[in-house]
């Protein structure tokens, strides 16, 4: 994995995109990608189409947005969408 996967992420700003002095995001070290499911925090979480499945480190977080590993259990039966052009 490298710190290109993490553009978007909140924590990005920590791997030297500060005026702090602070090269690498304390989550770097151990970070992988993965495959996981996001969804907008302005829809309902019960509806799967809203849920995009994604490939991106399984630290990345992005204002606006939940990741969760796999869709929790109440969510309908229709498959999650699937997102092209994200992090591999």
């Amino acid at each position: 994995m490298d710190k290109l996967q993490c553009i978007g992420c909140y924590n990005d700003f920590y791997n030297g995109n500060n005026s702090l002095g602070v090269e690498e995001c304390w989550s770097f070290a151990d970070a992988r990608v993965i495959t996981r499911f996001r969804i907008s925090t302005c829809v309902p979480t019960n509806i799967r189409s809203a849920w995009v499945k994604v490939r991106f480190p399984n630290c990345y977080r992005q204002t606006g947005y939940y990741y969760a590993d796999k869709l929790p259990d109440y969510v309908g039966k229709q498959p999650a969408q699937q997102k092209s052009g994200d992090a591999k």
